[in-house]
């Protein structure tokens, strides 16, 4: 390669260099941006529960107060079919997660095994909604072989 050309490389690629640490230094990542503002929430297993097995589903970012003036003592799972609380539970201790930055508290409701369509409810907050089954796993297992099969070579 010739000498004037190397120059040339090298004074693009620093340039370049400088650009992207210069800009980089101003642009959040999508998880700090998302951080801001962040509303509270009842995270679940979308694809849902197995009747006899641990379930539990995380609240986050809630702070006492965000809601109604005051915490509600007990989170509620409810009949999406009947909109009637058939089980109520109290949610752990906030604790910060240091990884996402999120305050998290564990609403365990293992205890409940009744199988149906449901939603978790704390205050103003509602989860999005879960099958509590024996056969949950049954349609995600089917997409991901299908995915398989049409995907071949």
């Amino acid at each position: 390669m010739h000498p004037l050309k190397k120059l040339i490389f090298v004074l693009i690629l620093t340039a370049v260099t400088a650009l992207v640490v210069i800009c980089g230094k101003n642009i959040k990542s999508d998880a700090e941006s998302q951080r801001v503002g962040t509303q509270p929430s009842i995270v679940i297993n979308q694809v849902g529960y197995q009747p006899n097995w641990p379930k539990s589903a995380f609240l986050l970012n809630f702070r006492d107060g965000e809601i109604e003036n005051t915490a509600p003592e007990t989170a509620e799972l409810v009949d999406r079919v009947s909109e009637k609380v058939v089980f109520s539970l109290h949610p752990s201790q906030p604790q910060p997660d240091e990884a996402s930055g999120d305050i998290i508290q564990i609403l365990d409701f293992s205890s409940f095994g009744q199988e149906g369509d449901y939603y978790l409810r704390y205050g103003n907050i509602q989860s999005a909604p879960f099958k509590l089954g024996k056969d949950i796993y049954q349609e995600p297992l089917v997409k991901l072989l299908r995915s398989y099969y049409l995907q071949r070579c």
